[in-house]
């Protein structure tokens, strides 16, 4: 993670290291505050309790894995190029952010309040959106190259998420080199595109 901007981003900061450190029953606001630099009266001029602050910090984290999936998209001009390069994104954001994700996703929301639950799961729910936009674009860009047939872009941009995600999470715990990466992205590239070329 980038170094915070504001305050409000430090405090962000802060409690996803917390969390993380600490889980999210044993962390307190002033643990946070703490590791923030700041006062805990502080940390609530920006949050208004401990589940407003995981859900902002499970948002900010969320925001930061859609721009980087944008800019991926953004960085290349070639439809082939686009998805060889989100499929090998998702390999090393799997490895990366193993231990966020199982956070946030796993550990920390059992913690959360019901109306936090509901919260939390719209945010899952708004980035997935989000990223099947891309995805659907980036699908779209492959139709009007030639390289894919027509066909219900979201549905296809969901069901290859989920793949990737699926097959993304074999990463969390091997150690393979950047040939053995590139190798098994290969593969997922050409079983994506034999559905849908």
């Amino acid at each position: 993670m980038s170094r915070p901007k504001n305050k409000e981003e430090a405090i962000v900061s802060a409690a996803i290291t917390v969390f993380m450190e600490k889980g999210f029953s044993n962390a307190s606001i002033k643990d946070i505050a703490n590791s923030a630099g700041v006062g805990k009266g502080t940390v609530y001029e920006y949050f208004k309790n401990k589940d407003d602050l995981f859900i902002q910090a499970a948002n900010y984290g969320a925001n930061q894995r859609y721009l980087q999936v944008r800019d991926i998209i953004a960085s290349k001009k070639m439809f082939i190029d686009k998805l060889k390069d989100l499929i090998y994104d998702a390999q090393e954001a799997a490895e990366a952010s193993i231990d966020w994700f199982e956070f946030f996703i796993i550990n920390g929301y059992a913690g959360l309040s019901v109306e936090a639950k509901v919260e939390f799961q719209s945010l899952l729910h708004t980035l997935t959106s989000k990223i099947v936009g891309i995805y659907s674009d980036l699908l779209a860009q492959g139709v009007s190259e030639g390289i894919i047939r027509e066909q219900d872009l979201r549905f296809t941009s969901s069901a290859i998420l989920e793949l990737i995600a699926g097959y993304s999470r074999q990463f969390y715990h091997k150690d393979w080199s950047n040939e053995q990466k590139q190798e098994e992205s290969s593969k997922l590239v050409n079983f994506i595109m034999n559905g849908i070329g």
